[in-house]
């Protein structure tokens, strides 16, 4: 799944932030604030904006000379209100490495950005400079990707949901099997594991019941480790065919089931079925949640070693 990105800007900054998503679009899954996925109909523009913080990866802000301001009787040229306002609120949900202004050179931005740095264009009396306005996309897009590497902890719950099952289930799992030279379960003895990580397509209230589901289809049953010291780590084995004396240790994380129940609280909502929004702010969430998981598999050789990720 891309980084998807937020592009907002004034009606007369427009043309900008559509060429914006143009440049940015083979990267990222773009959309800008009137394609008609953000504000819905009978809704709130505020209600929208804040449910957008949660369907975003990131958000860039196109401030262009639009208004005149007059402070401490000195007049500026500044952006339209709702783009600072947009500013801040996806700067309180994203972070502020997450949230990105691209700034006509020479409009005014609030006294509280003073000293921070930001992506500025030049512009003429025909538009922006074209070449001044790709060398800034090229610094945001270098700036996404890596951001997007690190997983930050925010208000993104899935973030601390993947710390507490790395913690409870897989770096235990890595634990146990990394002193094993050998395991004998029923008489068969198993020399070589590969612990599999079942990342679901989609959220639902009965993750347990999908996890068995699952497990059945597959040939995998149920089977408790006993470490030396520490509670028991109860999983799904099967052997492998090939090669014999392989044995795999199966785990889909029925811990996401509370990220379905939160995600349908803060949406409020009041009917069956999901809809866009909903898909939308589930598929940002899982995957937040398998980026972090990766991210501390790779800390240890062994994990990185054992463990694969499975889509189901």
């Amino acid at each position: 799944m891309k980084p998807r990105l937020f592009i907002g800007s004034s009606s007369e900054g427009l043309a900008t932030a559509e060429y914006l998503k143009q440049r940015l679009a083979k990267d990222f899954d773009c959309v800008i604030w009137d394609d008609g996925q953000v504000f819905g109909l009978n809704v709130s523009y505020l209600d929208s904006l804040l449910k957008a913080g949660s369907m975003f990866d990131f958000g860039i802000l196109v401030a262009t000379k639009d208004d005149k301001t007059t402070s401490r009787k000195k007049e500026s040229d500044s952006p339209r209100d709702n783009v600072v306002f947009e500013f801040g609120l996806f700067m309180g949900r994203l972070g502020k490495f997450r949230t990105l202004i691209l700034l006509e050179k020479g409009t005014k931005l609030p006294s509280d950005m003073s000293g921070i740095h930001v992506s500025q264009y030049s512009s003429g009396k025909t538009g922006p400079n074209r070449a001044s306005l790709d060398k800034q996309i090229a610094v945001i897009r270098s700036h996404i990707q890596e951001r997007n590497k690190l997983q930050e902890l925010g208000l993104l719950p899935s973030t601390g949901v993947a710390m507490g099952y790395y913690s409870n289930f897989i770096g235990r799992v890595c634990e146990y099997l990394r002193s094993k030279q050998t395991e004998v379960i029923d008489g068969a003895s198993y020399s070589a594991f590969e612990v599999q990580i079942v990342i679901p397509k989609s959220l639902e209230r009965n993750m347990q019941g999908r996890a068995a589901d699952y497990f059945k289809k597959h040939g995998f049953r149920e089977h408790t480790f006993t470490p030396s010291t520490g509670r028991e780590i109860k999983t799904t084995i099967a052997a492998a065919k090939k090669p014999r004396g392989k044995l795999f240790i199966c785990d889909m994380p029925t811990t996401l089931t509370p990220l379905y129940d939160a995600i349908e609280m803060y949406l409020q909502k009041g009917h069956t079925g999901k809809s866009k929004e909903q898909e939308l702010i589930e598929a940002r969430e899982l995957n937040n949640f398998v980026a972090v998981l990766k991210a501390k598999v790779a800390e240890d050789s062994f994990c990185s070693q054992a463990v694969k990720f499975v889509m189901e």
